[in-house]
């Protein structure tokens, strides 16, 4: 702090005693003084003319802790759908709010294990008032089981460290269709029904899956090695 001093009346020249209020002291018609904790303090000038005669003023004033560094985390997307043997990817964004340049490192964890998570870039450079961002990527096996997983992101400068939360809800397995060789009714519940008069003519096929009944006729023209290969896949689909 830059301390300044006038003075008129009396008969010059001036001398000049400066007291910062915490035992520290200065002479001169001007001093800088730097505090070393925060605080309160009372500043006083005496002032003394060449006959010897004084007066003195003082000032007080209140010094303050410097700011601690801050940012902001971040993300515009807090809740992810997500099948399985899929990838995702988020934004995180930081901004410097109060404090000088630094570096900002991340890391995540996950509630319950599951899918794999990192982040990309690990750390960045953040400018004073300036903004960064790193890409959370999360890889989803096809084994993955369904339902909600929780993963904090946490990003560190220094001894300040700020968290978010994403939820990943990851949905069912797909339903795979069931094949065999040379049949396309292969397919859920299978059961043949024979309509009598016409055994041997014609044989009804009635696939149902998931609430879905599809009934199809199927020709049979007499060729035995159709017959039979319908009979061999009807047999692999029987449960």
């Amino acid at each position: 702090i830059n301390f300044t001093a006038s003075a008129r009346g009396g008969t010059p020249p001036y001398s000049y005693s400066w007291d910062f209020g915490n035992g520290a002291s200065a002479s001169g018609a001007s001093a800088t003084y730097s505090y070393a904790t925060a605080g309160s303090y009372t500043v006083t000038l005496a002032v003394i003319d060449a006959t010897n005669r004084s007066n003195n003023t003082s000032q007080s004033l209140t010094i303050y802790s410097p700011a601690h560094p801050d940012f902001t985390l971040n993300t515009d997307q807090s809740t992810l759908n997500a099948q399985p043997g899929s990838d995702q990817s988020l934004a995180i964004v930081v901004t410097d709010i109060i404090g000088p340049s630094g570096t900002i490192s991340f890391n995540a964890t996950i509630t319950p294990s599951g899918p794999q998570v990192s982040l990309d870039p690990a750390n960045i450079t953040l400018a004073s008032q300036g903004s960064g961002s790193t890409s959370l990527i999360i890889d989803i096996a096809s084994t993955t089981p369904p339902g909600p997983y929780w993963i904090q992101v946490n990003a560190t400068n220094g001894s300040i460290t700020h968290s978010i939360t994403v939820q990943v809800d990851v949905a069912q397995h797909n339903q795979l269709p069931i094949t065999g060789q040379g049949c396309q009714f292969c397919l859920g519940i299978v059961a043949i029904i024979a309509i009598p008069g016409l055994v041997g003519a014609v044989t009804l096929v009635m696939v149902r899956m998931r609430r879905r009944r599809r009934i199809a006729e199927v020709r049979d023209d007499a060729k035995k090695e159709d017959s039979n290969r319908v009979s061999r896949c009807l047999g692999r689909q029987l449960l």
